[in-house]
């Protein structure tokens, strides 16, 4: 059939569906997670396509009756799934495979026995994985009157068992990345509830920005001011020595985002534990020239997307302000050429337009999305002593 008289079949087929009220744990969202990953998996393997595609499409009808399960359910589901196959225009042998791949997909211990229906139950289940897959737990544990001890059932036992019996390696190897979090999100469902005391008595300012910003020039003249107040002032600069020798051990790997990241963690635990948190249970004011937000502008392009190094960085304590100096990017490139008298093949790696763009964009929305963080953005264009006196408002205004 034509690529043509395919598209004509798949939109029949979407228009019924949109005529039909679906379960909400197996509506139009994880339809479409299903497609997307049995289109990737016949890409790879073969397989007629447009089977493949109604299959994916029509696999899960019978979930609209919650009270039916496993094989009542699919049962069901090929049911429904005729009704709607008798109103579209497909070869009678394409109709057989369609619901002989429906027929098989939802079984953990039965191996389909087209290759149509191995893409379709191993795409099914692929959706059922990951966050996408506790979120459709509880959507289908709230349908069924079950509750939790079916959201642990399912985490616990049925996931790892779908794992098992995955066909192709590309599907094991993501839901064993997925189950990662899966049994992360597990533990945390078992940990009592616990409120830790982590009162202290001092601040913990945080100055960022892009390279030639002058978040530095400006913790300098913010820490005597502080200080004829009456603070204890302690000034930090991440990363720290230690992160420059480990750098150095690992030079072959050094310009690797991950491997950064990690030196970068190790070298921020270190400075947290051993001066930022002793420093704020004494009651000082901790002024930290870059933290764990530039981890998540400068590495953000590796394994690890923000979310999860935020994650990480739970042992971080929570900033009582973050300043973000933001400035063109044109002005910072040229302070970034000054400090090196102009010699531009002495400028570091993040000092290029293209990347001082790039870690602008970042530094915004980080700063903007992180709802949680005490922050304000400071145009960093004016003079140092004009850039500083705002800089003394908003401690005033927010800290003292």
């Amino acid at each position: 059939m034509s690529s043509t008289r395919s598209e004509q079949v798949k939109h029949r087929i979407c228009e019924e569906l949109a005529a039909r009220r679906l379960s909400i744990s197996h509506d139009r969202w994880h339809l479409e997670r299903v497609l997307g990953f049995a289109e990737q998996l016949q890409a790879i393997y073969g397989g007629d396509l447009e089977v493949i595609t109604v299959a994916a499409l029509l696999h899960d009808l019978g979930r609209t009756e919650p009270n039916l399960h496993g094989r009542a359910s699919v049962k069901k589901s090929v049911e429904e799934a005729e009704q709607i196959l008798s109103v579209v225009e497909l070869p009678g042998s394409k109709i057989e495979a369609i619901l002989v791949a429906i027929k098989e997909h939802d079984q953990a211990d039965l191996r389909p026995s087209t290759l149509e229906g191995r893409i379709l139950k191993d795409a099914d289940f692929l959706a059922g994985f990951g966050a996408w897959g506790i979120l459709r737990i509880a959507m289908w544990a709230a349908e069924t009157d079950r509750g939790v001890p079916q959201i642990f059932d399912r985490l616990e036992n049925r996931m790892p068992k779908r794992l098992e019996s995955l066909e192709f390696p590309e599907s094991v190897r993501l839901a064993t990345r997925e189950m990662l979090f899966a049994d992360l999100f597990l533990s945390r469902l078992r940990e009592p509830p616990r409120v830790d005391d982590c009162r202290t008595l001092g601040k913990y300012v945080i100055l960022e920005g892009i390279s030639g910003s002058g978040k530095d020039t400006q913790a300098e003249l913010l820490r005597p001011r502080l200080e004829e107040l009456g603070h204890t002032v302690m000034k930090v600069t991440e990363p720290g020595g230690k992160y420059k020798c480990a750098r150095d051990h690992w030079r072959q790997r050094a310009n690797d985002p991950v491997v950064q990241m990690f030196l970068l963690l190790a070298d921020r635990y270190d400075l947290i534990c051993d001066r930022v948190e002793p420093a704020l249970v004494r009651g000082d004011t901790v002024l930290s020239v870059r933290s764990f937000l530039s981890t998540l502008v400068y590495q953000h392009q590796g394994l690890y997307e923000s979310a999860a190094i935020a994650f990480m960085h739970h042992f971080v304590p929570p900033p009582d302000l973050v300043i973000l100096y933001d400035l063109d990017v044109d002005i910072a490139y040229k302070r970034c050429a000054d400090r090196v008298k102009g010699q531009v093949d002495q400028m570091g790696a993040h000092e290029t337009k293209e990347v001082l763009t790039a870690h602008r964009v970042l530094y915004l929305q980080v700063v903007r999305q992180m709802k949680t963080l005490e922050s304000v953005i400071i145009d960093a264009s004016g003079s140092e002593d004009s850039i500083a006196q705002i800089t003394w408002l908003e401690i005033e205004r927010r800290i003292l």
